[in-house]
């Protein structure tokens, strides 16, 4: 109706909102504020990172708290999320410090359930916070979220003429997406690459770039090399002329991009104003979703699910004795137990039979089930051993099967982002597209609680982690001829069955003999055609998610790089519950073959 009547100025009350919205877009977002006096002497204030919610991952929130009372203080945060029907339920609580008339700056990362279903997502988020002797405070965030729309960031050099119209864009071209991007501030990205998890690209100008922190861009770097596309926009005539001084490290397919593991960086020109809307809608329509993988990949064709088996669920001898029970506690009890002119027994024979029959209820799971449970766990790792990263980065994939249980919590060992995945339905499936909520987890530090595992079920999980390491293969001597075979010398931390080399020259070699690779070993090698290398590398990758074989199917073209399988525990293998027992592990690690460095030339007195 209102530009019905002001036709003329319809044009430019459109882009005055648009422009309105894109600067009131760009930043953080408000969480909790608390002023516990008018003077603001002792004040509270959340605030997350981005400007919108994640449907996976860690939302990075930073707190700011300023004590101007007489007495040190603790402020406990609890963040709780909840969704619609058929999602998972977060909780996660933090502890921050503030000493008497001192202010605090404390970054978190707050878990964020995975999105179970798909389209449109309502998220909300309840945030809670308080202090012995002060008032407590909460604040509700409810928000609507496309899980199908890719995960993306933008930063202020970008958002700030732009959002406005890209959000425009977004929401008539994509149903039910609202926003094209979380906006951010450059100096409130945290400096931990789990604060990235929550997105599937970052977009950000060459300057902003530039400007980083350096453990903030080493925190990125690393988000990439786990399946993140770092995404900088240029004002050079030939974007991917950047990429050379900002020493990425990994490959260079095309002249714009740079493959880092599982991830990328890639370079677009722009002219350091203007975005074209309809043009970068476009750009990322088709970007891969990881929430996506997590919440369909596992569900059907997934074949370390079928390595692992099935087991019959027969329920036929606990409904014998269910009727059994029924016939004691009933007509015996009444007629013969507790006969008439006894029937005060009642109140002792039927607790004991109750007893007595849960007994062997319990008894016949324990020697159906066991105790505990087994699965099996996949790894594939890049191994980068760069004097910059040192870096084993970890993506585990895992099913298991439980029995009986006698604790489910545990804690994780290193941080990394744990999520859930939903596996096809079965009769030992307890992650039921019917409940609601689909199922409820906690965290407290590293300690994780909830139904991550539970009694008598079967479950699926997704890990990332990034471990520090020493690990490496040394290339001592190259192949002067592509026909003479390379030396190469394992210092890797762990033993590795089998491996392959392939040669900055393109050509294949193989580690001669059956016999295991132990770390401080010479590798013996034997020449073999691209195509064994290939053939094993697909055989490899085929117990992983559809999704985790996509990204890593061209790996192995990779020049330099050794490739190799180990069952070893410290080949990357993360563990969660202790109760867990675990076969059949495999461990794919690949990475960058590290030259030897020369020997030292001879002093004069040693000649």
């Amino acid at each position: 109706m209102f530009f019905r009547r002001f036709p003329v100025r319809s044009s430019a009350v459109v882009a005055a909102v648009l422009a309105w919205a894109s600067q009131v877009a760009v930043g953080q977002q408000q969480l909790l504020q608390k002023n516990y006096d008018t003077q603001g002497a002792t004040r509270l204030e959340v605030r997350s990172v981005f400007s919108t919610g994640v449907c996976r991952g860690y939302l990075p929130v930073r707190v700011t708290i300023r004590n101007g009372t007489v007495l040190d203080r603790s402020w406990s945060l609890d963040f709780s999320y909840s969704g619609g029907w058929n999602e998972m339920a977060y909780r996660s609580r933090f502890s921050v410090a503030a000493g008497a008339g001192q202010e605090v700056v404390r970054e978190l990362l707050v878990p964020v359930p995975t999105a179970a279903s798909g389209g449109t997502y309502y998220q909300q988020l309840e945030v809670r916070a308080g202090s012995p002797g002060l008032p407590s405070e909460q604040n509700f965030h409810s928000s609507n979220l496309n899980a199908d729309w890719p995960a993306l960031a933008i930063s202020k050099g970008l958002a700030e003429r732009n959002l406005g119209a890209l959000d425009g864009k977004v929401s008539s071209t994509v149903p039910g997406t609202e926003h094209f991007a979380g906006s951010f501030e450059t100096d409130e990205l945290p400096a931990d690459w789990r604060a990235y998890t929550g997105f599937d690209a970052l977009l950000i100008t060459e300057e902003e770039w530039d400007g980083l922190a350096p453990g903030t861009r080493q925190a990125i770097l690393e988000w990439t090399r786990l399946g993140g596309s770092l995404e900088l926009y240029t004002s050079a005539a030939e974007a991917g002329s950047i990429l050379p001084r900002l020493e990425l490290g990994g490959e260079r397919p095309d002249p714009g991009l740079v493959r880092r593991g599982l991830g990328q960086v890639r370079a677009w020109t722009w002219n350091g104003r203007d975005l074209d809307a309809e043009k970068t809608v476009a750009r990322y329509r088709g970007m891969q979703s990881l929430t996506y993988q997590l919440r369909e990949d596992y569900r059907g064709g997934w074949r370390l699910l079928n390595l692992f088996g099935e087991k019959d669920f027969n329920p036929l001898l606990v409904v014998l004795l269910l009727i059994a029970f029924a016939v004691v506690v009933g007509p015996v009890n009444l007629f013969v137990l507790a006969k008439p002119g006894r029937r005060h027994r009642l109140f002792i024979t039927t607790p004991i039979i109750s007893l007595v029959a849960s007994l062997l209820i319990l008894l016949l799971i324990l020697f159906g089930d066991g105790i505990g449970g087994a699965g099996r766990r996949i790894v594939l790792a890049n191994l980068v051993p760069t004097a910059t990263e040192k870096r084993l980065y970890v993506v585990q994939e895992q099913v298991s099967r439980t029995g009986v249980l006698l604790g489910s919590a545990f804690e994780a060992g290193e941080p990394g982002f744990l999520s859930p995945v939903l596996l096809p339905p079965s009769q030992w499936n307890r992650m039921l597209m019917s409940n609601s909520p689909l199922a409820a987890y906690s965290f407290d530090g590293q300690v994780y609680r909830g139904d991550w595992f539970k009694s008598r079920s079967e479950q699926g999980h997704y890990y990332q982690t990034v471990l520090p390491t020493r690990s490496r293969i040394e290339l001592q001597a190259a192949s002067p001829d592509g026909k003479t075979p390379p030396r190469l010398f394992s210092s890797l931390e762990f033993t590795v069955s089998e491996l392959f080399y392939r040669d900055d020259l393109g050509v294949v070699w193989r580690a001669a003999g059956d016999g295991p690779i132990a770390g401080g070993q010479a590798i013996v090698l034997e020449p073999v055609d691209f195509s064994e290398l290939s053939a094993w590398w697909k055989r490899r990758i085929d117990a992983f998610s559809q999704s985790q074989r996509k990204r890593a199917a061209e790996l192995w073209k990779n020049d330099g790089h050794f490739f190799a399988v180990s069952s070893d525990p410290k080949a990357g293998f993360v563990d969660t519950l202790d109760a867990i027992r675990w076969w059949g592990n495999d461990a794919l690690i690949y990475g960058p073959v590290q030259t030897a460095p020369a020997p030292a030339a001879p002093t004069p007195a040693a000649q």
